[in-house]
């Protein structure tokens, strides 16, 4: 009687991921759905590659001492990183020879914030309330699908008919059929099918 239980067409139960995560590199307790993020932070993989450093300190041949773990792995150069297989010049690295990801220096600010539009702080690092600005009237305190006035048209041009002042769903001239292009091949669609 177990042998016609054993296998039925329903699939197995689900398996259920623990609520929490322990890492055991930084020794901290975390939200599972946290650990792939804090896998990725600069502060675990310094603390990763501290271990390893250590781990290829103690496993390393005595002689080896010259030998810089940081450089590339065919030359030896620090400004390169490297496979195995072969060397590539980083076009994101700094004078220093880091990763810029793994920079910890001041970031360059280029531009003002997006927020309150001063310079020296990029949006995310606004400490002023966030502006919310509508892109039909130009007003503050409403989003565009928010906003009381009728959407503008008056600087949109028409793609049917080339004319500014509509919106070609609101074109009062007939479809432009010779207009609308194929968006895999690139040809007129017209008697055309991809």
């Amino acid at each position: 009687m177990a042998d016609i239980f054993s296998s039925h067409p329903y699939p197995g139960r689900k398996t259920i991921n623990p609520s929490t995560h322990h890492c055991a590199v930084c020794d901290r307790t975390l939200a599972y759905k946290d650990r792939a993020a804090h896998e990725r932070s600069k502060k675990h993989r310094a603390e990763v590659e501290k271990q390893k450093a250590k781990e290829a300190a103690a496993n390393a041949p005595q002689g080896n001492e010259n030998i810089d773990p940081n450089a590339c792995h065919n030359c030896g150069q620090r400004k390169y990183f490297s496979t195995l297989s072969s060397c590539e010049l980083l076009t994101n690295t700094t004078p220093a020879g880091h990763m810029s990801r793994d920079c910890t220096g001041p970031k360059k600010m280029t531009g003002a914030c997006f927020n309150c539009g001063e310079v020296g702080h990029n949006k995310s690092e606004c400490t002023k309330e966030p502006v919310i600005t509508c892109n039909n009237c130009k007003g503050e305190g409403h989003i565009s699908r928010e906003c009381p006035e009728p959407r503008s048209a008056a600087n949109v041009t028409c793609n049917n008919c080339s004319e500014l002042g509509h919106f070609s769903r609101d074109c009062p001239k007939p479809r432009d059929w010779t207009k609308v292009t194929c968006n895999q091949c690139g040809l007129s669609m017209y008697n055309h099918m991809c």
